[in-house]
């Protein structure tokens, strides 16, 4: 609805009192559309950093956290969830705890305790938004896409485990 008001299809007539629509053209873009492309049309609306976001974003899943998609995207957790608030806001992403929040003040710097840290997370509303956004990334690029995130979160793991390895052995001795 939100999507047909902002195509201007549907709108509100404030001499009738009461809403209005052409009913041929809504019939017209609901046939011509399926509900990828459709959603895909409103996330190319969105500014190009969310877009960006989301798209990295949905090649991580259904669901996601902050930490995972900052080092996909090569920026910190707060940078990345200022990208995501407009998704947020416009309900394309939910957040799934209560986390996010402290990322709405991006004035505060956000320090957790040391050795432990907890990620914000979200979900896409619909699986068909997390493929109307996956379906922005041109099919030449999406095993680049993947086989880069897959290059970033292996270094990021493998040198946080080879910390806890030094960690350990200082332990030991």
């Amino acid at each position: 609805m939100k999507a047909l008001y902002e195509d201007r299809l549907i709108y509100f007539n404030p001499e009738e009192g009461f809403w209005q629509c052409d009913l041929a053209q809504v019939k017209q873009a609901a046939v011509s559309e399926d509900v990828v492309e459709f959603v895909s049309k409103r996330l190319q609306k969105l500014n190009s950093v969310t877009q960006d976001c989301l798209k990295l974003a949905a090649c991580i899943g259904n669901e996601f956290d902050l930490e995972t998609l900052a080092i996909v995207r090569q920026t910190s957790e707060v940078e990345s969830a200022t990208d995501l608030w407009v998704a947020l806001k416009e309900g394309l992403i939910l957040p799934t705890t209560e986390v996010y929040k402290f990322y709405a003040d991006t004035t505060t710097e956000i320090n957790p305790v040391q050795g432990s840290h907890i990620s914000a997370s979200y979900k896409f509303l619909h699986d068909r938004i997390q493929q109307a956004a996956y379906s922005l990334i041109p099919e030449d690029q999406k095993k680049e896409t993947h086989f880069k995130i897959g290059q970033l979160l292996l270094n990021k793991y493998t040198r946080r485990l080879n910390k806890k390895k030094g960690y350990l052995k200082l332990l030991i001795s």
